[in-house]
């Protein structure tokens, strides 16, 4: 391990805690429509997601499906998966019932969380109803993301990563491409260049060099 890795033992702690631990947690991390995001409240809630999947017996290594477009959810599920050690598989590409396929055959994931919009592009057959978590705003059976979250404790201890440990996986209808946590540290110390075109991990690299993000 190298002195970028061993800076931080998490990715998600190069994202959004070191600006709070640096005294920058006041700063705008995510604007999304008319709402705003600190890098404060970007924590709280990436923490509450990591409680809640904790609580759904997800377990360091084993994927998290992340059929969400983007939004504070989208970002949230990434970082809480990240923090508690899980894998967060992001659909790059068109969220419909090809891409659900491939991917949960691709990563065999412990949960999918998927927005309520989504829902019907998700063969639940095959799919206990537990290893699946519904966001979005919705008037009727699904409650908004902040309220599925909201009884979740905000703090959060972040896992600790090996460098070879796969930190995030990239589905862009086709293929997987899985991004190791020595690498991703390297990616946001600038060490390395984001591969292709990739939005997940250039709004990621964003927020490690403290800048505001506008969603959707």
């Amino acid at each position: 391990m190298n002195d970028v890795t061993e800076a931080f033992t998490n990715a998600a702690q190069a994202v959004v805690d070191q600006h709070i631990t640096g005294s920058q947690g006041q700063r705008t991390a995510l604007r999304f429509g008319d709402k705003r995001y600190t890098f404060h409240d970007l924590a709280a809630i990436a923490n509450r997601v990591g409680n809640m999947l904790k609580r759904l017996s997800v377990k360091p290594g084993r994927h998290v499906a992340v059929a969400v477009p983007e939004s504070p959810a989208y970002v949230a599920t990434i970082l809480g998966a990240m923090k508690i050690g899980a894998v967060p598989a992001v659909l790059t590409g068109a969220i419909d019932r090809a891409a659900l396929t491939e991917v949960r055959a691709a990563t065999d994931p412990a949960l999918v969380v998927i927005h309520q919009d989504k829902l019907p592009t998700l063969e639940l057959g095959a799919t206990s109803p537990n290893e699946v978590v519904v966001v979005g705003q919705d008037a009727g059976a699904y409650a908004s993301f902040l309220e599925l979250v909201r009884e979740e404790p905000s703090s959060l201890s972040s896992a600790r990563m090996e460098a070879d440990a796969a930190a995030l996986a990239l589905f862009d209808g086709s293929s997987v491409q899985t991004v190791k946590h020595g690498e991703l540290i390297e990616i946001f110390a600038r060490k390395a260049a984001v591969v292709g075109s990739s939005r997940p991990l250039e709004l990621l690299l964003s927020l490690a060099n403290g800048d505001e993000v506008v969603l959707g």
